[in-house]
């Protein structure tokens, strides 16, 4: 054979080979495997698997030539998920992972209660809600809810199961004031900014507290105080200033030393 006959042959092979190839990718795009037979969903408590895979746009049946990072930053940017990853598992299926924001607190609101989402997006779905979560009133500054709520999620779990009542007592001189209600009787008088801070201390300050009647403890920059409601009330201890309190020597919230 002559060189000029197998230089032609080699071009025929290669000429073969790619129309061979072509017709299997033609094939395979007109066949079920290339269009998405699977979605699966994993990670998700609140959120059915359903309301996830709508939220990610992906459909049984497309085709499944999407990048799995896109339908990740789509889940990501949904106030109701905190984190998600997708994954494609061969031959045709996607796997979402997602984190969910979870339900942090309640909003006393138009007669009703809508709960409030970690980040502070408040949900409008009619679901069952766990009653033993907190429930914010009086709150009228709703563009400080997303930082309050972060707050709210750094409580200690038990700090967190003591509170029945957030309440917004925002003054002319004091925007971030709050009273909280507690189920053990207690109010605390503290501030949005470090709330998280001031109140993981709620356990420590109920120890040095113990055998004493339920009242308001304040905590603030100032330090850590305490007085009874009968205290409180009393005319005479309307006159003082502070009214009657007694410092608990907690300064600036800082973690005590038993």
């Amino acid at each position: 054979m002559t060189k000029k006959k197998q230089k032609k042959r080699g071009r025929m092979i290669r000429l073969l080979f790619i129309f061979f190839f072509l017709i299997l990718i033609i094939l395979y795009l007109q066949s079920p495997l290339s269009k998405i037979q699977e979605i699966r969903v994993s990670g998700n408590e609140r959120l059915t698997d359903a309301q996830v895979i709508g939220k990610s746009g992906l459909q049984v049946g497309r085709s499944i030539f999407i990048l799995p990072s896109s339908i990740a930053e789509k889940l990501k940017k949904d106030p109701e998920i905190k984190s998600a990853q997708v994954f494609f598992r061969f031959p045709s299926g996607f796997l979402l992972q997602v984190k969910e924001n979870k339900i942090i607190a309640l909003l006393g609101k138009d007669g009703g209660l809508q709960p409030i989402l970690e980040n502070g997006h408040l949900l409008t779905s009619e679901e069952k809600m766990n009653e033993d979560l907190p429930i914010i009133t009086n709150w009228s500054s709703f563009e400080e809810l997303p930082s309050f709520c972060s707050e709210l999620s750094q409580l200690k779990p038990e700090v967190m199961k003591e509170i029945s009542e957030i309440r917004s007592a925002a003054t002319p001189n004091d925007r971030y004031k709050v009273e909280v209600y507690m189920k053990d009787q207690f109010e605390v008088e503290t501030t949005t900014l470090h709330f998280s801070k001031y109140m993981n201390l709620y356990p420590y300050i109920k120890e040095k507290l113990k055998g004493k009647e339920p009242g308001v403890i304040t905590m603030n920059e100032s330090g850590t105080f305490y007085i009874s409601y009968k205290e409180f009330l009393s005319p005479k201890s309307q006159e003082q200033n502070p009214p009657g309190q007694n410092s608990l020597e907690q300064k600036n919230a800082g973690t005590p030393t038993p």
